[in-house]
């Protein structure tokens, strides 16, 4: 059974066509451009260039085979505005 992965927890570079993504709030098929290095959002007609999604759904199996060779042991920063925005909440209490 599938499961929501973070995305610096696999490597990418092995990922074979398209995969479901978790943006947000949103669920969207992407695909990683291995010769530019990005992301792409794919839908009916076309592909648009994106971020790095937070989460894939992957199989575990696979995740446990093709582990990151770069992830580290801190967590990124994000750069979102929704983190800035939750951090200025938590300051004004």
């Amino acid at each position: 059974m599938k499961q929501w992965v973070p995305t610096d927890t696999v490597d990418v570079t092995k990922l074979d066509g398209v995969v479901s993504a978790k943006f947000g709030g949103s669920i969207l098929f992407v695909h990683y451009f291995k010769l530019g290095g990005w992301w792409e959002w794919v839908y009916p007609g076309g592909a648009e260039k994106i971020a790095e999604p937070p989460l894939l759904w992957l199989d575990p199996l696979w995740v446990r085979a093709n582990p990151s060779v770069s992830s580290s042991p801190l967590p990124k920063k994000s750069q979102r505005i929704r983190r800035c925005k939750s951090e200025q909440l938590l300051m004004d209490l």
